[in-house]
């Protein structure tokens, strides 16, 4: 018989893993980029650097970048595939099995076989045969959006004088797509915020909850720094025209004393008005209580303050929330 039958959990699993390795490694590419490029942009000594030298550093820099975003593509048609398969797998597991019985493996009739020593379907099929057993057929949008990324890996890695070249930003809405349309029991920014417990590093060497918490608050500002307003509203629901403001939930969850820098301003007005007195995060996706009232600090525009009943932002109550200036309340 056929043994070690993978299910469809396992094959969903793969991809989703696979897709936090192609987010971890564009992120990471747009965390470097954007700090070293700004000390050199907007240095203590920015006369050592002219502006033509900077546009040069960043071109090297993406130059030497695509080895590693071409993988992050490659990860992402592998967790397609693997979603799909994995989908199949839901109505059956041998449908993935491409030829017929005469063609299985020598002795498989006589012996236990492992599913892995069976050729399984051509990965240029399985749309084809998922749209045919799965109760939910993919739109052709999403047909045209993975013959897209094979189209642009095959570009990359089968010629070697091709000038395409693949955007960091790109793979990050990639693998937005690929979540809603494969995964989207689960908005990604939550999805960031479980696996980041399960991470070799955390896992070694423990880190507070509230550490890992933080660093994926700093993805999801990179991703809305980088990606097309169009983009952010549709996944993250989050309007780049808006002014933003600090979540007092995240203030409060996410490790200040290690993360001294910016805290990003990811939560806004719900509904938007100069009289609305919730503010929604998507990272959290909490609604927190603010109060309408002008900051007393110079220059700052913000008339949105805390009014958190959380315990430490009790304590602050009336901080403003986007220069996190304390103020007296009236």
């Amino acid at each position: 018989m056929i043994t070690e039958i993978p299910g469809a959990a396992d094959f969903a699993r793969a991809s989703v893993n696979l897709l936090h390795l192609a987010w971890e490694t564009a992120v990471g590419s747009l965390r470097t980029f954007e700090s070293e490029h700004a000390i050199y942009a907007k240095g203590d000594e920015p006369e050592l650097w002219s502006p033509e030298e900077v546009i040069q550093a960043a071109r090297f820099f993406w130059d030497f970048s695509q080895p590693e975003l071409t993988n992050a593509l490659t990860l992402i048609q592998q967790a397609i595939e693997m979603a799909l398969k994995g989908r199949i797998a839901f109505v059956s597991p041998f449908l993935l099995i491409a030829k017929d019985a005469r063609d299985y493996p020598s002795g498989s009739d006589k012996a236990d076989v492992p599913f892995s020593a069976f050729r399984t379907i051509d990965a240029a099929d399985l749309l084809r045969v998922h749209n045919s057993v799965f109760s939910v057929r993919l739109r052709d949008d999403f047909h045209n959006f993975w013959d897209a990324i094979r189209r642009q890996r095959n570009a990359i890695i089968h010629s070697i004088a091709s000038e395409a070249r693949i955007e960091a930003k790109d793979i990050l809405g990639h693998i937005l797509v690929v979540n809603e349309f494969l995964h989207g029991e689960q908005f990604w920014p939550q999805r960031r915020l479980a696996y980041s417990g399960t991470e070799e590093y955390w896992a070694a060497y423990p880190q507070m909850a509230n550490y890992t918490y933080g660093f994926v608050r700093d993805e999801m500002a990179i991703a809305v720094h980088n990606l097309a307003p169009s983009i952010i509203k549709k996944y993250f629901d989050f309007d780049k025209r808006a002014r933003g403001y600090i979540c007092p939930n995240c203030y409060e969850y996410a490790d200040r004393k290690l993360q001294r820098e910016v805290i990003p301003h990811l939560a806004q007005l719900r509904p938007r008005g100069a009289e609305s007195k919730s503010l929604y995060c998507f990272v959290c996706k909490k609604t927190t209580a603010v109060l309408r009232q002008r900051c007393q600090a110079h220059g700052c525009p913000s008339n949105v303050l805390n009014d958190s009943p959380n315990l430490e932002m009790s304590n602050r109550r009336g901080m403003c929330l986007v220069c996190q200036e304390d103020n007296a309340i009236r």
